[in-house]
């Protein structure tokens, strides 16, 4: 049966703004009209959301909604409180963060699947040199760019990547079905019809079908 695709976008601004104590009333201005409308975009997202959960509990409603990307997502929440993205102090972080572990997690009230899309970002951690001066360097690793605890907040997680010229998905972490931890999977594995998310879902939940998830 063809399943109907629904786009709702939210559209971050440009945001270059700074603002401190010897801030000019230009820059204020400025920062002030970015909190606004932030405001307003991440409202028309939140109402949007709620809806298509609780459409999923009733019949023909949304069976799977993907936030595409949950990085941008706190961004936008940040934009709104704080109008600008930089030069925030760490512990004003903290109802950025509640938001999004709440809204992460309220899909489990309800029958939809819930999919937060993540940039990542190069890990970098500090050291002491020699001469005992700090300094940072990357780890090679990468970490989620966004909520860092997101990862506690879902019952799969899955890293997108490419070899070669193959698209991969491996299974970081699963709570439904932790012997597929760790597994890699290729076009080759859901092949051209299936996709990933059916056939990745199937793999999470053996006794489903992969038609239960196209």
């Amino acid at each position: 049966v063809p399943k109907d695709v629904l786009q709702l976008q939210f559209v971050m601004p440009d945001i270059n703004v700074q603002v401190g104590k010897d801030a000019s009333d230009t820059r204020k201005k400025q920062s002030n009209e970015v909190s606004r409308y932030c405001t307003e975009q991440l409202n028309k997202f939140l109402r949007n959301y709620k809806l298509a959960l609780e459409s999923s509990t009733k019949k023909g409603g949304v069976r799977t909604i993907v936030i595409d990307t949950a990085t941008e997502l706190k961004d936008l929440r940040a934009a709104s409180e704080f109008g600008m993205l930089t030069g925030i102090m760490p512990e004003a972080w903290g109802g950025v963060n509640q938001d999004m572990r709440n809204w992460m997690r309220m899909g489990e009230q309800y029958k939809a699947n819930v999919v937060w899309v993540h940039h990542v970002k190069d890990e970098w951690l500090q050291y002491t040199k020699p001469d005992g001066n700090k300094d940072s360097a990357a780890t090679g690793k990468k970490i989620l760019d966004g909520y860092k605890k997101a990862d506690q907040c879902v019952q799969v997680v899955l890293e997108a990547g490419v070899r070669g010229d193959k698209f991969t998905i491996k299974v970081v972490g699963s709570g439904l079905n932790p012997s597929t931890n760790g597994k890699l999977y290729t076009e080759a594995d859901w092949g051209d019809e299936d996709g990933p998310f059916a056939y990745i879902s199937q793999q999470q939940l053996p006794w489903t079908k992969i038609e239960d998830w196209i």
